[in-house]
Formats: structure tokens, sequence, C-alpha cells
């Protein structure tokens, strides 16, 4: 079953029928967890617009007026990583602000909305996880070798692209091989959240 539904017949937080993910009322408790959730999302997103306007607004000072010595946007693999990061930062917030609506609307339930969101939240968490990784792995190696690594575009560009590839076909294939299915057997449900893959793909 989707769509919303009338909570007041129905225990808060509990999910609704039997073997059905697609109907949960929230607790009190969970719309204000959801709130925070809406507003961290808000808040992450207008730090990365901020942040790209900074940038954008440096490097087009250097195109009208370039400094005395060489310059480029991106002087590391780090900085390319970094960009990168920051990118995969939109849908994960993206993905935080639609909990507006169940807040809104005091319950969670299957529908586009819930797929767009869950789909959202996972090419977001995924690719951050990844690009957190490299950056990790490439500050330890620095640090351990103790030199700094040349500037190899070649680097950044076959791990961005594989890392963006991966997260957009798994959520594209993943969605599309059960877009025709019930709606509590889809990929994305509320399992309380739309942020989650359903359990039963879990235990796959």
């Amino acid at each position: 079953m989707g769509g919303p539904v009338d909570c007041h017949t129905f225990t808060p937080g509990n999910q609704l029928g039997r073997g059905t993910h697609c109907n949960v009322c929230l607790s009190t408790g969970q719309i204000i967890g959801l709130n925070y959730g809406g507003l961290s999302g808000l808040a992450s997103l207008v730090a990365v617009i901020v942040l790209f306007a900074i940038i954008a607004k440096r490097y087009h000072q250097n195109i009208i007026d370039p400094p005395a010595a060489p310059w480029r946007l991106l002087r590391s693999n780090l900085d390319a990583l970094l960009i990168n990061l920051l990118v995969a930062e939109i849908p994960m917030s993206l993905g935080g602000i639609m909990d507006f609506q169940w807040v809104a609307e005091r319950q969670v339930y299957c529908g586009s909305h819930c797929t767009v969101q869950g789909a959202f939240q996972f090419i977001g968490e995924t690719a951050v996880a990844m690009f957190t990784l490299a950056i990790a792995l490439y500050t330890f190696f620095s640090i351990w070798l103790n030199r700094r690594f040349k500037y190899r575009p070649i680097f950044w560009i076959l791990y961005s692209v594989c890392v963006w590839i991966y997260v957009f076909l798994f959520a594209l294939i993943s969605w599309a091989t059960h877009k025709d299915e019930a709606p509590e057997r889809g990929f994305f449900t509320p399992t309380p959240f739309c942020e989650s893959i359903l359990h039963r793909f879990n235990l796959r």
C-alpha cells in the first residue's frame, strides 16, 4: 500500500499491515529527529553553494587579473577529490531536505517522493564515503612516505568517474529492476525512513 493514511487509527512508529513497509506513522520524537535531519541537510547545501560561489568568484578574478605567480584551479589530486566530495554532498543534502515533507505529514509512505529521496541518499552517502576514503588514504600515504605526490589528473579523473558511474548505475538499475513490483516491494521503502533500502534486499 502506498500513499498517506489516517495515522489516528494506528500506533505511531508502527508499520501498517502485515508484511508491508509502505506506511509508517511517526511519533513525536521521530518527527523532531527528521526535522533536525532536514535542517542539517539545508545547512549543508547552503554551505556547499556558498563555498562553490567563493571558489568561482576567485577563479573569475584570477582570469580577469592573473596573479604574478603561476596558478591553476586544481593544484593537487587532493583538491580534485575535495571538489568531488563537495559535489557528493549536494544529493545527500537534498535527501535530508526532503524529510520536511514527512515532518509536515507526520508519516512516511511509499511513492515517488520516497523513491527519489532514497536514491539521493544512496548516491550522496555512498559517493561521500568513497571520496572521504580516497582523501584519507591519500593523506595517510603522503604523511607516511613523507612526500608530496605529483599532480596527476589521470588519477583523480579515473577514480571519480568510477565512483560516479557505480553509484548512479547501482541506484538506477536497482530501481528499474523493481519499479513494476508492488509499492511495498520496491527497492527504496520506509524502513522506517525512505533513506533506507528495503530490509529484504539488505539480507542478500
